[in-house]
């Protein structure tokens, strides 16, 4: 603890119940006291000169006790075995076969496209070569010729469209 004084016009000093007064005599000019407590108690002081209206009470209080350290653990007589791994399950069970997942493969239906030339008669061009489709439904439940007759009419239905817009976008035809 710190007691601290400026300087002023009148004399001060603090004097502990238990250790002399600092400064050793009252003083007006400017003084520090340092008082360091280790023990637990009240400590009471004043100023010599004002002994009725300038008075000091310390009260230090006991820390808390400090926890005894963990104790150490004895040693084992014997040392503990490895944890071991689970044997594996002797009967493994059966994977589920994988599903073949039917893929539908469609062929372009070959369109006919009008191609102009110096004969009345009109030029057909295939517009594209047709891709062969495989036929093995095996584990698709029968799936197979359902999946490639929609793939048939879907292909159909796009060369159909294509065909008209040509025809109408030809010269000399009108959209209607």
């Amino acid at each position: 603890m710190v007691v601290r004084h400026p300087a002023g016009s009148q004399l001060h000093d603090i004097d502990w119940d238990d250790k002399p007064a600092c400064p050793n005599e009252p003083t007006q000019n400017e003084w520090t006291c340092q008082r360091q407590f280790n023990q637990p108690g009240t400590f009471r002081a004043v100023c010599t000169v004002h002994e009725a209206t300038m008075t000091l009470t310390v009260r230090v209080l006991a820390g808390p006790t400090p926890k005894p350290p963990p104790a150490t653990p004895k040693p084992t007589k014997k040392p503990t075995p490895r944890p071991t791994q689970a044997p594996p399950d002797p009967t493994p069970r059966p994977t589920e076969p994988a599903t073949p997942t039917p893929t539908a493969a469609v062929t372009a239906v070959p369109t006919a496209s009008p191609v102009e030339t110096a004969s009345p008669t009109p030029v057909v061009t295939p517009a594209s070569t047709p891709v062969p489709v495989p036929t093995d439904t095996s584990g698709s439940g029968g799936l197979g010729p359902l999946l490639l007759l929609l793939g048939l009419v879907i292909a159909g239905a796009v060369g159909a469209a294509a065909l008209l817009r040509r025809r109408a976008s030809a010269p000399g035809r009108s959209g209607a």
